[in-house]
């Protein structure tokens, strides 16, 4: 072991492997090798209990303009990113449901890690949270100075809000 996770070595040998096919495209190579990828150990998911997804759900509903974020992520399973990246107009209340076209990567916002649109039901509950709130700029949890939340602030605030609510993030 060189101290490199499987998953990074996978990721290093995939720009490797697209370098190598762009260079046959090109013309300036005859053939590209073939490259396998590392086995990777299957991630380990971690679920809320029904318990500590209501904790953190009402600790939420006390704050919603501070939490709705917290709320989306426990109604919908989005993303971080995708969360950061909501607008409003992605949001048919009429319909019931948000649609998912992008993401913030690194500051960067992009389409979405599997790059397709989603569709995701609107909970009851999470509905009424955002038509309750005012639409103080066009993404649904701005930043607290920015028109974006940062990274860090996503995260803080939802570290803080697990916290509060005493589960794990």
């Amino acid at each position: 072991s060189c101290g490199i996770a499987a998953k990074t070595v996978n990721n290093i040998l995939a720009v490797l492997r697209k370098c190598l096919r762009t260079g046959v495209e090109w013309g300036r190579l005859e053939s590209s090798p073939t490259i396998r990828p590392v086995k990777v150990a299957p991630s380990e998911t971690d679920y809320l209990s029904e318990d500590e997804a209501d904790r953190l759900r009402a600790l939420a509903m006390n704050a919603p303009e501070r939490n709705a974020m917290v709320l989306a992520a426990l109604d919908t399973g989005m993303r971080l990113g995708e969360l950061r990246a909501v607008r409003w107009t992605d949001i048919d209340f009429e319909s019931g449901v948000i649609i998912v076209a992008r993401a913030f990567s690194r500051s960067v916002e992009a389409s979405t890690k599997s790059n397709r649109t989603r569709v995701v039901p609107l909970a009851r509950r999470l509905r009424a949270t955002l038509e309750s709130l005012a639409r103080r700029s066009d993404r649904v949890v701005p930043g607290p100075t920015l028109p974006v939340m940062s990274e860090d602030a996503a995260a803080t605030l939802l570290a803080s809000a697990c916290a509060a609510a005493g589960i794990r993030r």
